[in-house]
């Protein structure tokens, strides 16, 4: 009968090895995917937020003020996710203006 410690070591040297394959030949697209996932995932002031979206700091503190966009408030100022403010934005609905450039 065989040592089932021996067996064991054989098999996690084996999965080691294969591990360390895909790491080599992968790493690069783990990578990528790590930092966007990092990215969206990491919290931003209203300034990092509103040079993301290419719009002022004012319109998103507004959007803030009328509960448009969701954020964190650890303490005198206000963070935000990426990712969420993005899905918040693709909910919004937009505002139907007349000529004169009113709301209706």
């Amino acid at each position: 009968m065989h040592n089932p410690f021996t067996i064991m070591e054989e098999r996690f040297d084996r999965m080691e090895a294969l591990l360390n394959q895909v790491l080599a030949s992968g790493s690069s697209s783990i990578e990528s995917t790590q930092k966007v996932e990092d990215k969206e995932s990491s919290l931003v002031d209203a300034d990092q937020l509103a040079a993301h979206l290419g719009i002022s700091k004012s319109t998103i503190m507004r959007h803030v003020r009328n509960d448009k966009f969701p954020y964190y408030k650890p303490g005198k100022s206000c963070l935000f996710r990426i990712s969420e403010v993005e899905h918040a934005i693709s909910s919004l609905t937009p505002v139907k203006r007349n000529k004169k450039g009113g709301s209706r």
